[in-house]
């Protein structure tokens, strides 16, 4: 197998298409404006604790303008918030993109203040003056940041296949630098979702984001995706909001993506794909199966109970889709292919290769060389 390409670790194109995609939070709440029987809260439960504790818990969804809601759990006796939401959809509501990482604390600030209402924040109240400042993050204590506590962060990238005969089904053959398992998931018997990693530290998803979100399964959108755990999220010094930025994301996104190894080379059977699209569209359908049971017995030489006149029309159909009967079927036009990551395209191999070609001046020597002086021996 070849080996997959070098990252740039930067993305130069379809950069509204990576980022963050589901947080979790937990921050500290002021216990006396955040009793949990708000009707934002539709369930509560008693939960013990491992030493005999008893907590209080409060669960509601507040759900505003956005097709996507914003889950809330109150804890422990009103101590504490657990938001999770998706940033994306805050600041996009009827969008696909994701949230860089660097806008995700904007759309933090914009989720606790609308849901003061019903659970403040710790520093939702002036100690000094009493005074409520919920409402003005402004005026919020510095370091607030810092008492946003991450258990999960999702973050992924989105990248485009022109090529109708691309699928997760593509990449299951590719070996992971560090994961020897993985697993699949099929609808409608196709490969549309492989996962790897572990689910307590870092979960690697590779799906069909057009099929899962848009119910489309040749729509052309992919994603890869990361779900990062609370012991990741220390590793990589994202445990708290002022952690969520640009370059440890990034940096993240692109390790886990190197590891993968989806980045190499596979082939498609892109011609088949064009060809059998032209087929139906010169034929019926039994016809199209009748040609290619024709195709296939000719190349093998198995005999064909077929009057000449007939297969002379097969053979004038299959010259107009540009294939001729008695070559082999599997070769009707495959094509080499890889995820270019940067960019969140699929890219056609041959052509990368022939863009990066040294271009020679006219002393001989490659333009992208750099030449480096000789030295005279002292």
């Amino acid at each position: 197998m070849p080996v997959a390409r070098s990252s740039q670790g930067l993305f130069t194109a379809n950069c509204e298409y990576v980022g963050i995609d589901k947080i979790r939070i937990i921050y500290p709440a002021f216990q006396e404006y955040s009793d949990g029987y708000h009707a934002l809260f539709r369930k509560h439960r008693v939960r013990k604790t491992a030493t005999g504790g008893v907590f209080l818990d409060a669960i509601g969804e507040f759900q505003e303008e956005t097709p996507a809601g914003i889950y809330v759990e109150l804890r422990e006796h009103g101590t504490k918030v657990l938001l999770e939401f998706n940033p994306a959809r805050q600041m996009d509501p009827d969008g696909d993109t994701l949230c860089h990482p660097d806008l995700v604390e904007a759309t933090v600030i914009w989720a606790i203040k609308e849901l003061s209402y019903a659970v403040m924040p710790a520093w939702g109240v002036d100690k000094e003056t009493g005074e409520f400042i919920f409402d003005d993050s402004s005026k919020w204590p510095e370091g607030w940041q810092k008492e946003v506590v991450l258990t999960r962060l999702d973050i992924a990238r989105d990248f485009y296949s022109p090529y109708d005969s691309f699928g997760v089904k593509s990449l299951i053959n590719i070996r992971k630098k560090r994961h020897r398992k993985d697993f699949l998931y099929r609808n409608d018997e196709v490969v549309q979702t492989m996962t790897w990693g572990s689910k307590h530290t870092i979960r690697c998803n590779l799906y069909n984001k057009s099929l899962k979100h848009h119910k489309d399964a040749n729509g052309g959108w992919f994603r890869f995706e990361e779900q990062i755990r609370t012991s990741a999220l220390k590793k990589y010094g994202m445990r708290t909001l002022d952690g969520v930025r640009a370059k440890p994301v990034f940096s993240l996104l692109w390790e886990r993506w190197d590891l993968s190894n989806l980045s190499s080379d596979v082939s498609i059977a892109e011609g088949a794909t064009d060809f059998m699209a032209k087929l139906h569209s010169l034929t019926s359908p039994i016809k199209a199966q009748t040609f290619l049971g024709l195709a296939y017995s000719l190349h093998v030489g198995l005999p064909v109970a077929t009057n000449d006149r007939t297969v002379s029309d097969y053979r004038k159909l299959g010259i107009s889709c540009g294939f001729t009967l008695g070559d082999d079927p599997a070769n009707l036009g495959s094509k080499n292919v890889h995820i270019d990551f940067a960019q969140g395209i699929l890219v056609d191999t041959e052509v990368t290769k022939s863009n990066e070609e040294l271009s020679l001046t006219d002393h001989g020597f490659a333009e992208n060389i750099e030449l480096q002086p000789i030295k005279e021996n002292a």
